[in-house]
Protein backbone atom coordinates (compact mmCIF):
# COMPACT_ATOMS: atom_id res chain seq x y z
CA UNK A 1 0.00 0.00 0.00
CA UNK A 2 2.82 2.34 0.73
CA UNK A 3 4.65 1.76 -2.25
CA UNK A 4 1.57 2.84 -4.79
CA UNK A 5 0.89 6.30 -2.93
CA UNK A 6 4.25 6.86 -3.34
CA UNK A 7 3.88 6.62 -6.79
CA UNK A 8 1.19 8.13 -7.05
CA UNK A 9 2.37 11.36 -5.17
CA UNK A 10 5.57 11.11 -7.58
CA UNK A 11 3.82 10.90 -10.31
CA UNK A 12 1.18 13.97 -9.22
CA UNK A 13 4.40 15.59 -8.52
CA UNK A 14 6.40 15.07 -12.03
CA UNK A 15 2.89 16.40 -13.50
CA UNK A 16 3.18 19.50 -11.50
CA UNK A 17 6.76 20.01 -12.75
CA UNK A 18 5.86 19.28 -16.19
CA UNK A 19 3.31 21.46 -16.53
CA UNK A 20 5.01 24.33 -14.85
CA UNK A 21 7.65 23.59 -17.03
CA UNK A 22 5.40 24.17 -20.51
CA UNK A 23 3.60 26.89 -18.97
CA UNK A 24 6.61 29.09 -18.80
CA UNK A 25 7.89 28.42 -21.81
CA UNK A 26 4.82 28.98 -23.13
CA UNK A 27 4.48 32.16 -21.50
CA UNK A 28 7.97 33.30 -22.72
CA UNK A 29 7.52 32.53 -26.17
CA UNK A 30 4.00 34.74 -26.37
CA UNK A 31 6.23 37.07 -24.79
CA UNK A 32 8.72 37.85 -27.08
CA UNK A 33 6.21 37.53 -29.90
CA UNK A 34 4.43 40.28 -28.44
CA UNK A 35 7.39 42.50 -27.62
CA UNK A 36 8.34 41.70 -31.69
CA UNK A 37 4.65 42.19 -32.88
CA UNK A 38 4.78 46.08 -30.43
CA UNK A 39 8.10 46.84 -32.78
CA UNK A 40 5.90 46.08 -35.88
CA UNK A 41 3.49 47.84 -34.99
CA UNK A 42 5.58 50.85 -34.06
CA UNK A 43 7.21 50.59 -37.33
CA UNK A 44 4.26 50.58 -39.59
CA UNK A 45 2.75 53.78 -37.66
CA UNK A 46 6.02 55.57 -38.69
CA UNK A 47 6.13 54.10 -42.12
CA UNK A 48 9.37 52.30 -41.79
CA UNK A 49 10.58 48.90 -43.29
CA UNK A 50 9.25 45.95 -41.57
CA UNK A 51 10.43 43.46 -43.46
CA UNK A 52 13.37 41.88 -41.63
CA UNK A 53 11.24 42.29 -38.55
CA UNK A 54 8.69 39.97 -40.02
CA UNK A 55 11.26 37.53 -41.66
CA UNK A 56 12.99 36.85 -37.72
CA UNK A 57 9.30 36.86 -36.26
CA UNK A 58 8.32 34.12 -39.04
CA UNK A 59 11.86 32.23 -38.36
CA UNK A 60 11.15 32.29 -34.35
CA UNK A 61 7.71 30.96 -34.39
CA UNK A 62 8.76 28.36 -36.72
CA UNK A 63 10.96 27.47 -34.72
CA UNK A 64 9.02 27.62 -31.22
CA UNK A 65 6.51 26.03 -32.53
CA UNK A 66 8.16 22.59 -33.19
CA UNK A 67 8.42 22.88 -29.44
CA UNK A 68 4.91 24.13 -28.72
CA UNK A 69 3.03 21.39 -31.06
CA UNK A 70 3.67 18.84 -28.29
CA UNK A 71 1.45 20.21 -25.88
CA UNK A 72 -0.79 23.49 -27.53
CA UNK A 73 -3.46 22.47 -30.37
CA UNK A 74 -1.64 22.70 -33.30
CA UNK A 75 -5.05 24.81 -34.74
CA UNK A 76 -3.78 27.93 -32.56
CA UNK A 77 -0.59 27.24 -33.40
CA UNK A 78 -1.52 27.57 -37.10
CA UNK A 79 -3.84 30.59 -36.73
CA UNK A 80 -0.98 32.22 -35.20
CA UNK A 81 1.36 31.51 -38.31
CA UNK A 82 -1.91 32.55 -40.51
CA UNK A 83 -1.66 35.84 -39.20
CA UNK A 84 1.67 36.43 -39.12
CA UNK A 85 1.50 35.51 -42.73
CA UNK A 86 -1.44 37.99 -43.22
CA UNK A 87 0.18 40.34 -41.52
CA UNK A 88 3.08 40.20 -43.83
CA UNK A 89 0.80 40.00 -47.65
CA UNK A 90 -0.98 42.97 -46.01
CA UNK A 91 2.58 45.27 -45.54
CA UNK A 92 3.29 43.63 -49.11
CA UNK A 93 0.45 45.10 -50.95
CA UNK A 94 1.06 48.25 -48.77
CA UNK A 95 -2.87 48.14 -47.12
CA UNK A 96 -1.34 49.09 -43.56
CA UNK A 97 -4.98 49.13 -42.00
CA UNK A 98 -5.40 45.82 -42.34
CA UNK A 99 -1.87 44.32 -41.36
CA UNK A 100 -2.29 46.24 -38.01
CA UNK A 101 -6.12 44.64 -37.77
CA UNK A 102 -4.21 41.01 -38.04
CA UNK A 103 -1.40 42.11 -36.31
CA UNK A 104 -4.03 43.06 -33.46
CA UNK A 105 -5.76 39.10 -34.03
CA UNK A 106 -2.34 37.79 -33.65
CA UNK A 107 -1.73 39.35 -30.48
CA UNK A 108 -5.38 38.47 -28.75
CA UNK A 109 -4.56 34.55 -29.88
CA UNK A 110 -1.01 34.43 -28.45
CA UNK A 111 -2.43 36.28 -25.07
CA UNK A 112 -5.24 33.55 -25.45
CA UNK A 113 -3.09 30.74 -25.83
CA UNK A 114 -1.09 32.00 -22.72
CA UNK A 115 -3.86 32.05 -20.62
CA UNK A 116 -5.30 28.94 -21.84
CA UNK A 117 -2.29 26.94 -21.49
CA UNK A 118 -0.96 29.17 -17.80
CA UNK A 119 -0.27 27.00 -14.77
CA UNK A 120 -3.04 27.75 -12.53
CA UNK A 121 -6.22 26.67 -10.91
CA UNK A 122 -8.52 27.68 -13.08
CA UNK A 123 -6.93 25.69 -15.48
CA UNK A 124 -6.31 22.54 -13.07
CA UNK A 125 -10.10 22.19 -12.44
Amino acid sequence: MKKEIIICLLIIILVCILNYITSAYTQNSVEIMNESLNIIKYKIYENEDVSVEIKKIKDFWEERNKKLAYYIEHDELEKVYVYIVEIESSLNSQQYEDSIKELDKCVYTLQHINDKYSFSLENIF
